[in-house]
């Protein structure tokens, strides 16, 4: 399935005036800022459309992912239920790890030099 631009909008809107009414610590987009917010989706995560129209659910989930403000608006909202929004190319996440995107690595060479632990450090299973 796909959502069209207008759709986004509204439920970008809807989500945000639902968990505001819900707990009011969490403010609400102005409709400018959900425009943004839509916009920047639509321009930066449509791989499939061409024309930025629409948006697929797995391009939606990259798009949540990957925006600092909208992920961290969700974590907020999700509390600790323990559900967390998966790429492609994950298993599992842990939010609530401070060093979450570094916690698990792919074994790179020379990692001491980018802060990561030495290979030894880490037992893959």
């Amino acid at each position: 399935g796909f959502l069209l631009r207008d759709e986004l909008v509204l439920l970008v809107m809807s989500v945000s005036n639902g968990v505001y009414k819900a707990d009011p610590t969490l403010l609400k987009p102005s409709i400018k800022i959900c425009n943004i917010i839509v916009n920047h989706a639509m321009n930066n995560f449509t791989e499939v459309d061409k024309t930025h129209q629409t948006i697929r659910r797995p391009e939606l989930i990259k798009f949540c992912i990957n925006s600092l403000y909208i992920r961290g608006f969700l974590d907020a909202w999700r509390g600790h239920s323990s559900q967390v929004l998966l790429d492609d190319n994950e298993l599992w996440k842990d939010n609530s790890f401070p060093a979450s995107n570094l916690s698990i690595t792919s074994d790179i060479q020379n990692n001491h030099n980018i802060g990561l632990p030495p290979n030894d450090f880490i037992i893959w299973l």
